[in-house]
């Protein structure tokens, strides 16, 4: 059964390499244009010529040359693949090797960023504080202030009616003055002319 496998299925010498393996061959290779399933068979049976067995089956041939047509073309694209791939990695690592002096040199920027933040914190701190403090202050001498005003003011009452007394006592004793001063002239003129029957 074997022996018979073997004379069914004689070995074809399909060497359906990558277009760059086989450009002695094929100028369709040579342009890196796939083998249709056609082609493939034709070139394979030319190869073959004459040692061709008249019991080869076409379909079984088909089948075997489309499976490696299809490994063929599953490989270049893997290998399309790979190698796209491989530029991409190259792409980035250029893109890399480009921007690394610059990110050294933006990190650089950023901390020195930070320590000023750091520094402007610290100033708007202090000077909210100073800010709470000089408005504390300022409502105690708010306060202060008032406390004085009504202090001078009740003074100013205090004087006022102190300077209204003195007034007072002041205008009552030039009062009794004059009126002792014109009680002792009247007693002197009574002394002065004597009563006209004593003549």
């Amino acid at each position: 059964m074997e022996d018979k496998r073997k004379r069914s299925e004689p070995e074809l010498a399909l060497s359906l390499k990558s277009p760059t393996d086989n450009q002695d061959e094929l100028s369709v290779n040579r342009r890196k244009v796939p083998l249709t399933l056609d082609q493939a068979i034709d070139f394979e049976l030319n190869k073959l010529g004459r040692n061709v067995d008249s019991d080869v089956d076409l379909k079984k041939l088909r089948r075997t040359v489309s499976n490696r047509l299809s490994a063929q073309r599953s490989r270049i694209k893997k290998t399309e693949y790979i190698t796209e791939l491989e530029k991409k990695v190259k792409d980035l690592q250029d893109t890399i090797a480009y921007l690394s002096p610059e990110i050294e040199n933006y990190k650089e920027k950023q901390s020195m960023l930070r320590m000023q933040r750091k520094y402007l914190q610290e100033q708007l701190d202090t000077f909210t504080d100073r800010s709470k403090l000089r408005t504390v202050q300022i409502e105690e001498m708010k306060l202060e202030l008032r406390r004085l005003k009504e202090l001078a003011k009740a003074q100013e009452e205090h004087y006022n009616m102190q300077l209204g007394q003195t007034t007072n006592y002041f205008y009552l004793s030039e009062m009794e003055q004059q009126a002792g001063i014109d009680q002792y002239l009247n007693l002197d003129a009574m002394n002065f002319y004597p009563p006209k029957n004593e003549m």
